[in-house]
């Protein structure tokens, strides 16, 4: 029996110290270091023993407009102390170029370190580098403190200490290892208790060999994970010798659950809310009378003025608009180009009904046009497609399956929100600014790369996507001319295909190379399978470029037109439908 007990606490005490050698680390000093450097500048940075470290960067180059040639292409120069750590490629002026790069050590060295930037190549340019030096990814800076690595981290810092230090800290480890499990053999008198104060370190350990990064712990994280493996364990032990209360409170649980999803469903059914799935067009349409700056939303939830369903006298001329976020507008609604597009054709003589409700598709329109658009009896049925996301069907995540988890989730969204932006809750149109961004850079360019798949040319699934769309298009078609109007389907183009500068960030961002992004590539389609069905489509794309670089057409970091690009959307509209 003693022998037995002897082998298990030598086997516990072997899985607590190792894993714990591995993944301690004291004397790890976190590095967080933000700056801007730009030609003849110097940055110094000291490390107490030499490491690698991450360089996190924005670059852009600026240059007077005789250097302005497409062929322009730079070097930035990372050096330490005059030797090149690293080298950052530019090929556009005033794009900014983003990345991450490990400086090595060496050069990288214990001591003051001096860094430089140096652009060869550029004639006559300057540049601005907003940099971030770290040598860690995450996770708690602060107690207890627990970073995330790369493996060359872990090879410097094994290479700078002897083995010696390294057999001694084994020792140590390994006397408070077997001091901890002789404690937790006689406190708890589990096997599985002590068992469990080695299971988390063990996964950590896992976690570093299997990926190139590696976790490394405070002894307060040490003492942190070790605890919790403890605590995991003991209630284990317990909730076999409870299983009753265990089971009771289990059940009491799920029926708690249960009757608040009920409650939750009910409510929704009654009042129905946006934070819930639904299928149903319905879930984003506008409050009626909510105020959206120096209007407010009609009766029925649509941000436009009061429309009769039956024709008023004198009106020639009736068009059912329909589309998503871009119909219903981020700008004043005597901006939107729906109003603007009203009065270019007459407003004496023209009725322009905005149907439009935010996050719908194809399918929602045809829906919208069935059940409410077509009882204005229109002469016209003006689509707006736009090409940012209309090409992508929506589906239903695995958490608004339940209606609890929805709301913990919007809940949590909610918390981490911050304020909310003044948009749309404006009283006067003095509260919206045109130039002022919406997103965060790093916001919006993940919306951009996130849509970035229609363009690439190797990507079948755009195909896919624009039969899905002329499809619904076709059948619209159809239910149009069977009330004899005309159906015609505008295409809106995304911020990313009208301006070049935009169109190299995105390709960055994405790792997909430039030449197999066609940025024309779904509208051509799309119009190509549209006029084969005979369906007569504006693109906006060709006078939104033409126009695009001389002036700015998008809010900044919004994805939706400003002001000039609603008033350029209802002129090249009211040609079209003129001619």
């Amino acid at each position: 029996m003693r022998r037995a007990f002897a082998t298990a606490t030598l086997a516990w005490t072997l899985a607590l110290a190792v894993p714990a050698v591995v993944l301690t680390h004291t004397s790890f000093q976190p590095i967080d270091d933000r700056f801007s450097v730009s030609a003849g500048d110097v940055h110094d940075i000291v490390l107490a023993s030499a490491e690698p470290l991450y360089l996190e960067y924005s670059l852009i180059v600026r240059a007077p407009a005789a250097a302005q040639v497409p062929a322009f292409r730079a070097t930035a120069t990372v050096t330490v102390d005059g030797a090149r750590a690293a080298d950052i490629d530019v090929e556009h002026l005033f794009a900014p170029v983003r990345g991450r790069i490990l400086l090595h050590a060496p050069p990288i060295h214990a001591g003051p370190n001096r860094l430089t930037v140096v652009l060869t190549g550029a004639t006559d340019a300057t540049f601005q580098l907003d940099a971030r030096v770290h040598n860690y990814y995450g996770i708690a800076p602060d107690f207890p403190r627990v970073f995330v690595v790369a493996d060359e981290a872990v090879a410097a810092w094994w290479h700078q200490s002897s083995w010696f230090a390294l057999g001694m800290r084994l020792v140590v480890f390994a006397i408070g290892s077997w001091m901890l499990v002789l404690a937790l053999a006689r406190i708890t008198r589990s096997r599985a208790t002590v068992a469990s104060a080695s299971v988390i370190l063990w996964m950590a350990l896992a976690y570093s060999l299997a990926t190139p990064l590696h976790i490394w712990l405070s002894p307060g994280a040490l003492a942190v994970l070790i605890v919790a493996g403890v605590l995991a364990g003991s209630a284990f032990v317990w909730a076999r010798r409870h299983q009753r209360i265990v089971l009771r409170a289990a059940a009491l649980t799920m029926v708690t659950i249960g009757a608040l999803e009920l409650a939750l469903r009910a409510y929704n059914a009654v009042a129905p809310t946006y934070v819930f799935y639904s299928d149903d067009y319905n879930r984003y349409r506008g409050q009626p009378g909510a105020v959206f700056y120096d209007a407010r939303f009609n009766s029925r939830g649509f941000n436009d003025i009061e429309h009769a369903v039956a024709r008023l006298s004198g009106i020639t001329r009736r068009i059912v608009a329909l589309g998503d976020s871009f119909v219903v507008g981020v700008v004043p609604q005597r901006f939107n180009f729906l109003s603007q597009l009203r009065a270019a054709l007459g407003a004496d003589a023209t009725d322009v009904i905005n149907l439009g409700i935010a996050a719908t598709e194809p399918r929602d329109y045809l829906a919208i046009l069935v059940n409410e658009g077509l009882a204005y009896a229109p002469d016209l049925v003006l689509v707006n497609v736009f090409v940012g996301n209309d090409f992508e069907q929506s589906a239903r995540r695995p958490y608004e399956f339940s209606y609890v988890a929805t709301l913990v989730r919007a809940a949590w969204r909610y918390a981490r929100a911050g304020p909310l932006p003044a948009a749309g809750s404006g009283a006067s149109v003095a509260d919206y600014r045109d130039d002022e961004p919406t997103l965060a850079r790093d916001r919006f360019l993940e919306i951009e790369v996130d849509r970035s798949w229609v363009y690439d040319t190797r990507d079948d699934r755009l195909r896919v996507a624009v039969e899905r769309v002329a499809g619904a298009l076709r059948s619209m078609r159809d239910v149009t001319a069977a009330r004899g109007a005309e159906l015609v389907v505008v295409l809106i183009p995304d911020e990313a295909q009208v301006h070049a500068a935009l169109q190299e960030e995105v390709a960055r961002a994405s790792g997909r190379p430039r030449a197999d992004l066609d940025f024309t590539q779904p509208n051509r389609l799309l119009a190509a399978s549209l006029d084969a069905d005979r369906i007569r489509v504006i693109d906006l794309l060709p006078t939104f470029r033409e126009r695009g670089a001389s002036m700015r057409l998008y809010k900044p970091q919004d994805t939706h037109w400003n002001i000039a690009g609603n008033a350029l959307a209802a002129e090249t509209i009211a040609a079209a439908l003129r001619r």
